[in-house]
């Protein structure tokens, strides 16, 4: 504001303000108040000059400071659903300043059990990670940003349930001559083949523990002599997959 020494505003005058080292000239209004709108560019401190050059009254000068900080962006993180092992898992969130208006083509930093990757927000500040999953019961998500000239660093954190993953056996069986042979493979539910895993297979009450091969198959064979063969086999379960029994079959041999 100009005013004279007895604090009466003076209308219509030029004052020139300088932000910076960038000069803006100004004219007060019939209350002697001027304004001047701009962007604030830089971060701290911001030096402004208001000077009076002075016609009818003597030229004057004052000085004053004031500071710019970060704007606050916000990560947020939806809400995941409970999935299964090995599945594929999408997680999704959006990145946008504290009005609420979008920050688009900006990196966002993702972690997931300690798997960092980094995701890229679209023109309504949203991002998304696929990936599948490779721990059972909580897993940790972290989603932040480090910050920048514009923006203060952000961080968020969420949870999401992984349960255990149904499992298929499937079974195949040839009699020849007396000799038995049930073959068959062991995967789970997305087709995916379990190497070197334990299957009991039972015979007619007998319970014999075969080991998958490298392509998630097991084979047995014996000589049984009995008209009457009856067989089953079962996995009884581990930390990321569910138990899994076949239902009980009977070979009648001639």
């Amino acid at each position: 504001k100009l005013i004279n020494t007895h604090g009466i505003g003076i209308k219509g005058q030029k004052v020139t303000v300088k932000i910076n080292g960038a000069d803006n000239t100004v004219t007060t209004d019939t209350n002697g108040v001027w304004k001047l709108k701009i962007k604030t560019l830089t971060l701290g401190t911001n030096n402004i000059t208001a000077t009076y050059n002075g016609t009818t009254y003597n030229t004057y000068t004052t000085s004053t400071t004031f500071e710019i900080t970060q704007t606050e962006a916000i990560i947020t993180i939806d809400k995941i659903a409970t999935t299964q092992f090995r599945d594929n898992v999408t997680i999704t969130g959006t990145f946008k300043n504290s009005n609420g208006k979008a920050i688009a083509n900006s990196k966002v930093r993702v972690n997931v059990n300690g798997y960092s990757t980094y995701v890229t927000t679209d023109h309504d500040g949203a991002w998304s990670l696929t990936l599948k999953t490779n721990k059972t019961g909580v897993n940790n998500v972290t989603a932040s940003f480090t910050g920048n000239a514009n923006y203060a660093k952000y961080t968020t954190n969420t949870t999401f349930n992984v349960t255990k993953q149904d499992l298929i056996i499937t079974t195949e069986v040839k009699y020849n001559k007396g000799n038995f042979t049930i073959t068959g493979t062991f995967i789970d539910k997305n087709g995916n083949k379990l190497a070197n895993s334990k299957i009991r297979v039972n015979i007619n009450g007998k319970a014999i523990y075969v080991k998958t091969d490298s392509n998630g198959t097991y084979t047995y064979s014996e000589m049984i002599t009995a008209k009457t063969i009856k067989y089953n086999v079962y996995y009884g379960g581990s930390a990321n997959y569910n138990s899994y029994t076949s239902s009980k079959t009977t070979l009648t041999v001639a």
